[in-house]
């Protein structure tokens, strides 16, 4: 009789929607050179932010529209993400590559 039951809660939910598991394309190199860290900016393109299972990326500031626009997740309808806090992500330029750097709370 569980089984039943459990059966009907299951198939009443309709079909399972298929979710994409790919890793995220990566930003190419040549968006994230730099020779200050002025040139940089931290962008967040995960569907859920960085401190939430997504993704931040630092890039080039000119190049920051683009690459939003190409590589930022889109989240799927019914998505939730968890509300934890972290500290601040800044840009910086490391060795000619912009790079994101954790603040501290």
């Amino acid at each position: 009789m569980r089984f039943i039951v459990l059966f009907s809660m299951l198939t009443a939910c309709g079909p399972a929607e298929v979710v994409d598991n790919q890793p995220p394309t990566p930003v190419p190199a040549t968006l994230m050179t730099c020779e200050t860290a002025e040139e940089c900016v931290v962008l967040e393109l995960g569907c859920c932010d960085h401190c939430n299972g997504g993704r931040a990326v630092a890039v080039r500031a000119d190049a920051a529209d683009d690459v939003q626009a190409t590589y930022a997740e889109s989240c799927a309808p019914g998505t939730a993400c968890t509300e934890m806090g972290c500290a601040p992500l800044t840009a910086d330029c490391d060795d000619g590559r912009c790079v994101t750097v954790q603040g501290e709370l």
